[in-house]
């Protein structure tokens, strides 16, 4: 299946990049790498382009690029979601100046 596909509300698994030359390379700039999971957000008022949520930011394409993109493994963002905090730790950031994490040289 191809990301234009996708449902909103979705999370897929990329697979393939397609394209040739620098549009692939500009799909793999943006971080749609085959592995990264991808969530549908919405699609604009007259369906095209399409914005979507990978690597911790929103991206919008064009419908014809996200054609070129294979996806699998769909399911619901709100387990992906779940998922990831579950399996997150916190990480303490201390503020400027607190001498236990940060040493002066």
């Amino acid at each position: 299946m191809n990301l234009s596909k996708l449902e909103i509300g979705k999370t897929a698994t990329v697979t393939t990049v397609g394209g040739s030359g620098a549009l692939r390379q500009h799909f793999l700039d943006m971080g749609i790498i085959p592995g990264s999971d991808v969530s549908m957000i919405k699609y604009a008022p007259m369906g095209d382009p399409i914005e979507l949520r990978i690597s911790g930011y929103e991206l919008t394409i064009r419908l014809a690029d996200a054609k070129q993109i294979e996806i699998d493994n769909i399911r619901d963002t709100s387990e992906v979601e779940k998922n990831q905090k579950k399996h997150s730790k916190d990480i303490p950031h201390p503020a400027l100046g607190e001498e236990a994490f940060y040493t002066r040289l």
